[in-house]
């Protein structure tokens, strides 16, 4: 850490709280020549701020960043010297931490290298503070991987909050490929979502396979046991429980968290699996699954059910859980899309017949572009083909 620069990058991201009553406001004049804008001038500078976002956040994609929890017409901040960009910050009134509404936060700082050191960080700082208080928020969570900017945040009030590994962020599930990867971005976002606000403890992965959320879930929980049937899988190095889901070899109340994805749908009985789940899951702790309503086929012949919104709502709350959480994944475009993609993929089978197979994966993918943006225009979610479900047991 000695030799590190200031703003180097860390291999965590820090998250501070900052209680807007503690602020400790640091004056700063805007020189000649400088201006604070807003989203009216966003077409103006464009390409300029992909460029800046690309080179400050290595992965950051750039299309997206307008779908941030608690995003507002009015949180992009700009800073412009004679009208080009030189840095620039985005506020949003929710935060991907909890779901207290009085909490925001403040994403995505960037100022042009050449600018650096002038003091126009705290410039953006101060002018994102003041928007949070002008929505009424009561704080704001920052989050930053640059060595040296944490100290910066506390002398402006902000308190230390938690570490993340990158490790647990940079996700990429076993299973994900070119023809499948919307509706895996899709969902393990929504995990990760879950898991940051509910896991926590002892997690018991249910069907776990391979393990694909096991560094998700690390920041967050002290042990991940994983459960999964002798022949379910061949390689069984990450299985730590061999056994079902109706019968688990642990004692009464044992797990603070349950996770379970896409595995209900091939239970003979599901009904006793949450039964189960209830009796193996301390009292108050949270349970999370993923369960399908439009699918094919698939593992065959252990396929056996899908599930509406109503039927999974009756089979926990039965069971002895309060639905805290049931979403739908997408809408009809994403289901639609994505199942298009799996049945074109059934032609590249047949070069021999199909001279035209190559174009295959390169469709697939571009089908799935188009699909999550019209999902975003048109979310018809009783078309979804994959929820989302956080009960808690009572």
């Amino acid at each position: 850490m000695e030799n590190m620069k200031f703003c180097s990058e860390l291999d965590k991201y820090i998250v501070l709280k900052l209680s807007l009553d503690n602020y400790k406001y640091m004056p700063h004049s805007l020189e000649k020549g400088f201006e604070i804008a807003g989203a009216e001038i966003k077409p103006k500078i464009r390409k300029d701020e992909k460029r800046m976002l690309k080179s400050y956040f290595q992965n950051w994609t750039a299309p997206f960043y307008g779908n941030l929890k608690g995003w507002r017409k009015n949180s992009p901040i700009y800073l412009l010297k004679h009208g080009y960009l030189v840095g620039g910050l985005y506020v949003c009134g929710r935060n991907e931490f909890d779901d207290d509404e009085q909490w925001g936060q403040l994403h995505y700082f960037f100022v042009d290298p050449k600018f650096r050191g002038k003091g126009y960080h705290n410039l953006l700082f101060s002018e994102g503070v003041r928007r949070a208080q002008s929505w009424g928020l009561q704080g704001v969570y920052i989050n930053t991987d640059r060595y040296g900017l944490p100290k910066v945040y506390k002398r402006w009030g902000a308190v230390f909050w938690k570490e993340i590994p990158k490790s647990s962020l940079c996700h990429k599930h076993p299973n994900l490929g070119h023809h499948n990867w919307l509706v895996y971005k899709i969902m393990d976002k929504a995990i990760g979502e879950a898991v940051r606000k509910y896991a926590k403890g002892k997690l018991l992965d249910i069907g776990c396979g391979e393990k694909p959320y096991e560094n998700m879930t690390k920041p967050y929980i002290t042990e991940h046991v994983g459960l999964d049937h002798e022949n379910s899988i061949p390689n069984k190095s990450k299985v730590d429980l061999f056994g079902n889901a109706y019968n688990i070899l642990v004692e009464n109340e044992y797990f603070d968290t349950i996770l379970c994805t896409a595995v209900l749908e091939h239970l003979e009985e599901p009904h006793k699996a949450i039964m189960e789940t209830n009796r193996v899951l301390k009292t108050g702790g949270y349970c999370i699954y993923t369960v399908p309503l439009f699918w094919h086929l698939h593992e065959e012949p252990r396929d056996f059910y899908r599930f509406t919104k109503y039927g999974l709502k009756y089979l926990f709350e039965k069971n002895g859980f309060e639905i805290v959480e049931l979403k739908p994944l997408s809408g009809f475009w994403v289901t639609f899309g994505q199942l298009f993609v799996y049945y074109l993929r059934r032609f590249r089978s047949r070069r021999k017949i199909n001279p035209l197979w190559w174009l295959i994966p390169p469709i697939g993918v571009v089908i799935q572009g188009i699909a999550y943006m019209l999902d975003h225009l048109d979310k018809a979610e009783q078309w979804t083909w994959m929820y989302i479900v956080i009960a808690k047991k009572k």
